[in-house]
């Protein structure tokens, strides 16, 4: 089978891995002839370099490995030391694990990172079946993931939807999480009326996929449209993981256990005021406003962001 993942063809040679090739001219596994400083003239501009430098790291060890859940395969990766205090971080709608790229550079050498596409996204299974994309689905996920990789504890983290997954799965499974990194995102809603407004959001997002494809996407630092082989799957993400139910995720803001690093970008204004909302909320909370970064902090501003990350991380230690 093959697939478009970053503008590279990946090749499925067997049920258990995924090799990646890059198509045409140099036609051959990534991970045997991969250098920085290849030249490929049609790729040019820092966000394609930096896109390389993603795919480089995703197909390092030559495979792009995934768990099978009940026929959906969901891709992750991980990186650093095995007995390294772990860390596994969600990415936001329509964005894919490439986000975390310039974080798993600087967080692995000391800790064992762990990266992944929501189902719907990236290199994972797109299914047809709207039903499997809800939320429990995704917080089983990240369980499932953690199985695999045997890790019993770790920090979990997400950027904006990957933030919300976060928040559920602390609910779900609370003693999994040894802290807790969350990026321009917020707990949801109290009010009714606010959350049905947005839910009316998601389904514009997802009407406005359904009507323009992938070309409904603004390229931003976390969003790229190359990251994604079928809209299908943005569109049941957006109606099933993005959309909220109830006040559940806010009202367990004071039982959060376990410390908790919140960042946004200082231009974020949709999440600023979530972001101190949860750091009065939650007993052991620190936020961090990023100056001159906005949704995309961690892109925006990776080495403000990654120091931050690491200044937490060593506190847990």
């Amino acid at each position: 089978m093959l697939g478009n993942y970053n503008g590279f063809l990946f090749r499925q040679t067997s049920q258990d891995q995924q090799v990646v090739y890059l198509k045409g001219k140099y036609d051959t596994p990534l991970g045997s002839s991969w250098s920085d400083d290849q030249e490929f003239p049609e790729r040019r501009g820092l966000k394609l370099l930096a896109r390389k430098n993603a795919i480089s790291y995703l197909t390092k060890d030559k495979v792009v490995p995934h768990i099978n859940r009940n026929g959906v395969k969901i891709h992750y990766a991980e990186t650093g030391p095995e007995d390294a205090p772990s860390v596994i971080l969600s990415h936001g709608h329509a964005s894919a694990s490439p986000t975390w790229s310039s974080q798993v550079r600087a967080l692995s050498r000391h800790y064992r990172i762990i990266t992944w596409d929501l189902r719907g996204h990236g290199l994972s299974d797109c299914p047809n079946d709207p039903g499997l994309y809800t939320v429990d689905h995704t917080v089983d996920d990240i369980a499932a993931i953690l199985d695999a990789c045997g890790i019993d504890k770790a920090v979990i983290g997400g950027h904006s939807l990957g933030g919300v997954m976060s928040f559920q799965f602390q609910l779900k499974y609370p003693e999994r999480v040894s802290a807790m990194l969350i990026i321009s995102s917020g707990p949801g809603f109290r009010n009714d009326a606010v959350r049905n407004e947005w839910n009316l959001g998601c389904e514009r997002t997802a009407a406005s996929l359904q009507r323009k494809g992938l070309s409904a996407l603004e390229k931003n630092n976390d969003v790229e449209p190359g990251w994604h082989t079928d809209v299908q799957g943005l569109i049941h993400a957006a109606r099933g993981m993005m959309t909220q139910k109830d006040a559940g995720m806010i009202d367990n803001l004071a039982d959060i256990d376990v410390p908790v690093l919140i960042l946004v970008g200082a231009h974020d204004k949709s999440f600023l005021g979530a972001a101190e909302y949860m750091a009065k909320k939650i007993p052991d909370a620190r936020k961090v406003v990023i100056d001159n970064a906005g949704h995309a902090a961690n892109m925006d501003q990776p080495q403000t962001v990654n120091q931050e990350i690491l200044t937490f991380l060593k506190r847990l230690s």
